[in-house]
């Protein structure tokens, strides 16, 4: 293997650990945040996880069809838009990503399921945490304005 080849794996694997870390990071403040921040949060880990799964797939050389478990994980994800739902699904998915730490560089295919699947897992879970309130005023859907009160 290159030194290069070896260089830009472990580049894979500090990122991938940078980015489990912030999922645990949101998951220890979830209780503290608003819905938006939440959504906010988790649509950006989201977006990093995918650009890294992409580079991953690249350097893999994997196919961009989905395979064969990625189909199966499909079928198996249900999303939620319940954010009671939602917390317990990460929650869960947390306790997966304890093996995660036992992916090595040499297993980037093991660290690339891992973080694929936990990309999945937030996308079905985000419409629980709507980035912006609505509420029924006057007959119709309007945005609520949290600074806004009644006197």
């Amino acid at each position: 293997m290159s030194k290069d080849s070896q260089e830009k794996k472990l580049n894979f694997k500090k990122e991938a650990n940078d980015l489990v870390s912030c999922f645990n990071n949101i998951l220890e403040n979830f209780s503290s945040k608003k819905d938006h921040e939440l959504y906010e949060d988790l649509w950006h880990l989201r977006a990093e996880l995918e650009i890294l799964t992409i580079e991953i797939q690249h350097s893999l050389d994997l196919e961009s069809s989905l395979q064969k478990w990625q189909k199966n994980f499909f079928k198996d994800l249900k999303g939620t838009s319940s954010k009671t739902k939602a917390k317990t699904k990460l929650d869960e998915f947390k306790e997966v990503l304890v093996d995660f730490s036992n992916c090595s560089s040499s297993k980037l295919d093991e660290c690339y399921k891992f973080l694929w699947k936990l990309k999945e897992i937030i996308a079905s879970v985000l419409s629980a945490f709507p980035a912006e309130k609505y509420k029924w005023i006057n007959g119709e859907f309007q945005k609520e304005d949290e600074k806004v009160f009644e006197i």
